[in-house]
């Protein structure tokens, strides 16, 4: 809801696909909100606009909860990968390297893990895991 004025403005769909057995996570709330803001600002303005959309999905998986953002954009070089989570990495012109490195820390703090996938002209998927309410 937070975004999706500024996908239309850019020219992208967002599609949602939650599943219907998704266990609650433990957290601070606004902490993980931010984190999510933060990678769906980025998949909007790495998308193109009139391009797929950009899809988040949420599922179970064992004891945690999985969430992907895919984007449609350029891509993430395979040598640049490595470095998106580090703190003043950037490769946006106006860009500050603050973003990515406080959601792998707001995750982490959260128990869980971030990693993310692109090739070339494929866009990004960025995929997080957090543990399930059940299992903390």
């Amino acid at each position: 809801t937070l975004v999706r004025p500024e996908a239309r403005m850019s020219g992208v769909e967002i599609e949602i696909d939650v599943a219907s057995n998704v266990p609650d996570v433990y957290g601070d709330e606004e902490v993980l909100r931010q984190a999510l803001l933060n990678l769906l600002r980025n998949a909007i303005q790495a998308s193109r606009p009139g391009s797929l959309p950009v899809k988040v999905s949420v599922y179970p998986d064992g004891g945690s909860v999985r969430l992907l953002i895919r984007d449609h954009g350029q891509g993430i070089p395979s040598d640049v990968q490595q470095k998106v989570f580090d703190l003043y990495f950037t490769t946006k012109k106006d860009g500050t390297g603050v973003g990515l490195a406080l959601v792998q820390q707001a995750v982490e703090m959260h128990g869980g893990t971030i990693g993310v996938q692109s090739e070339p002209d494929q866009g990004a998927l960025f995929t997080i895991s957090l543990p399930a309410l059940a299992s903390v």
